[in-house]
């Protein structure tokens, strides 16, 4: 199952000229190493899990895709985002489950624990989701926007990751309706209020959506959509199945700009109810404030680590 995010890995390696890291964390007992014949073993299974890691690095280098390799031994989330610390790396991707096998949870526990983290970009791929093997084909892309300048830079994340090639992308928004808690029903005067509210959101929004499509409509085809609803994320979720899309793409936060979280609640909802991979893109982690300058906007020569 956790070779499935490769396919993935390589589509943006690829597209962005960045290197691909394969990481294998060995979950090692905290006794080990106290006798010489643990340490052998140890040794072993390093040996073992470099060999395998290095068997599906052929297959990527053969793509033109600069690759490397590396074995870990420890608990699997803190070995992961560490590494992804100490080598700055932009987008991590996996799989929902991995040898424990698909679960009633939504993801596995490791990996639940990886998307807690507000530190890196992470896309989340659904096990036998799509095609399998080959090469992983976007034909569709959704990206659901907010209003907010941080979720249109998903678009344009995306729109650089497909601009060779021809498949479409999809931005919807989804303009939902104002609280109006009451023990009784609203009167005529709150309900013409909740209404005119709402139509000036949502031509707010169709503005909106169409300063986007305009922005990178030379670059890819694009189409809007505009949805009015009380539930964001089973309209988000509706329309991914009634368009059939491939991904789903969108910032950790959007219009909240609450950069401390891991995601806003939004967010955390599509990615656990979708059944298709979802990027989730980290705007502006703080660890890269002081730099932001001098790095890409891009993407380009940045690192992707894949488990």
């Amino acid at each position: 199952m956790a070779e499935q995010s490769l396919t993935h890995a390589m589509r943006f390696a690829r597209a962005y000229n960045s290197r691909l890291f394969l990481l294998q964390v060995l979950d090692v007992p905290e006794s080990a190493g106290a006798r010489r014949s643990e340490e052998l073993d140890r040794r072993l299974l390093k040996i073992q899990a470099l060999g395998y890691l290095n068997s599906l690095a052929e297959r990527v280098t053969g793509e033109g895709i600069k690759t490397e390799c590396r074995v870990t031994e420890g608990r699997a989330p803190d070995q992961i985002m560490e590494f992804a610390r100490d080598w700055r790396i932009d987008l991590i991707v996996l799989c929902a489950y991995g040898w424990g096998g698909v679960s009633p949870f939504p993801f596995g526990g490791s990996v639940q624990k990886i998307i807690a983290a507000p530190e890196t970009s992470v896309m989340v791929i659904r096990p036998f989701h799509g095609r399998p093997g080959g090469e992983q084909r976007y034909g569709r892309v959704l990206v659901p926007l907010d209003g907010s300048q941080r979720a249109a830079w998903a678009a344009s994340v995306v729109s650089g990751m497909v601009k060779n090639e021809a498949p479409e992308i999809v931005l919807l928004q989804v303009v939902g309706l104002p609280e109006m808690p009451r023990t009784r029903p609203l009167t005529c005067e709150e309900e013409e209020l909740r209404r005119k509210f709402v139509e000036c959101n949502r031509r707010a929004a169709a503005a909106y959506l169409e300063e986007i499509r305009i922005r990178f409509a030379a670059s890819v085809p694009i189409r809007t959509r505009l949805e009015v609803s009380p539930h964001i994320v089973d309209t988000i979720d509706r329309v991914a199945e009634v368009e059939n899309v491939d991904l789903i793409a969108l910032t950790a936060h959007g219009a909240s700009g609450v950069v401390g979280r891991s995601s806003g609640t939004t967010c955390q909802s599509i990615v656990l109810s979708a059944p298709r991979p979802v990027l989730v893109l980290q705007d502006k982690p703080a660890r890269y404030r002081e730099d932001s300058e001098t790095r890409s906007s891009d993407w380009t020569e940045r690192k992707i680590h894949a488990l």
